[in-house]
């Protein structure tokens, strides 16, 4: 970062500056001046979904659920079949327990992406929060033939009495 802060002026707003600060502030820990960075970026080139993907890194560590579903909604204007913005946009319409809808992202991504674990616990889990727990065992047993020792996975085949 502080290299980033020794650019000429003439580079400091650039596009590719603001972006990097941002991830570096991101994995500092310092996730409002990370979101403010990426902003920067996104006021820099705004048809870039660069730097749309990586503000919701610092959003989702501060649980700022609404703020992360806005940007990720963003993103997939400019790239409709983004895996990360669909991803991390299904993660944060869970924590807004709004588990159907969470459930129906996951599952689009499942048919994508049918061994990335990540996605097949955020199926199970929104399934059994949404009530449909017998539609989570499968999920959940698929997940667990795949990655035997995925705490989540483990624990959502318990919870969904598998």
């Amino acid at each position: 970062v502080a290299a980033l802060d020794r650019a000429p002026a003439a580079r400091a707003g650039s596009f590719v500056v603001v972006l990097r600060r941002g991830w570096l502030l991101y994995r500092l820990g310092k996730y409002a001046e990370s979101v403010d960075a990426y902003n920067q970026a996104i006021a820099a080139a705004p048809k870039a979904v660069e730097a749309r993907i990586g503000i919701l890194l610092p959003l989702l560590a501060q649980r700022r659920w609404t703020t992360v579903e806005e940007h990720a909604r963003a993103a997939l204007r400019l790239d409709p079949a983004n895996y990360l913005a669909t991803l991390r946009m299904a993660f944060a319409i869970y924590n807004l327990h709004r588990y159907d809808e969470s459930a129906g992202l996951y599952r689009r991504l499942h048919e994508l992406y049918p061994s990335d674990v990540e996605v097949i616990s955020g199926l199970g889990w929104a399934l059994l929060k949404a009530g449909k727990a017998a539609e989570a065992q499968p999920i959940f047993r698929e997940g667990a033939e795949l990655a035997p020792r995925h705490v989540l996975i483990r624990e959502g085949l318990k919870a969904a009495g598998g």
